[in-house]
């Protein structure tokens, strides 16, 4: 198993936005962009992201780590990337094999969809389903949002859970 997904991991959206608008490139099988957003996953995404909520993934992660096996660049992002995009890519990157892991890079969206809406909201190569007025409250109420550092990585239990969390 690899080590959890590191600081070093996180990338800007500059990155994504280069693999999302080059038509040489297949989402899916040249990238994969996973929101792990639940719930919350409205406003818009990425265009071509997988929404996957974080609580779904150990269960899936098998099945999931076999169909994407061959694609070589993972991204996961949550509303700002705080907390539930890095966990989503540590469970991910736990789960590899060596061999998968040699060949398989897992990153996070910095600033997760907050950051990426806040500047590609108009161009819709880049975000489908944007809502305009769900972002504007959210501008409104971000205030009632907290911001969270990470310093221990969510860790699959030998049942699948993720430290304690429930669904």
């Amino acid at each position: 198993m690899t080590e959890p997904v590191s600081t070093q991991s996180v990338v800007e959206g500059d990155v994504v936005y280069q693999l999302v608008k080059d038509k040489t490139k297949v989402p899916g099988k040249d990238y994969l962009i996973v929101d792990v957003r639940g719930e919350d996953h409205v406003g818009g995404h990425v265009t071509g992201s997988l929404n996957l909520p974080l609580h779904e993934l150990p269960e899936r992660l098998p099945e999931l780590l076999e169909e994407h096996a061959d694609v070589p660049q993972l991204y996961f992002y949550c509303g700002q990337s705080h907390f539930r995009g890095p966990q989503g890519a540590a469970v991910w990157a736990e789960g590899q094999s060596e061999e998968l892991a040699a060949k398989q890079q897992v990153y996070v969206l910095k600033g997760g969809f907050v950051k990426w809406q806040k500047k590609y909201k108009e161009d819709h190569e880049l975000v489908e389903n944007y809502d305009e007025r769900h972002w504007k409250e959210w501008e409104a109420n971000s205030t009632n949002y907290c911001t969270m550092t990470i310093t221990n990585p969510i860790k699959l239990g030998s049942d699948g859970s993720m430290n304690g969390l429930t669904r």
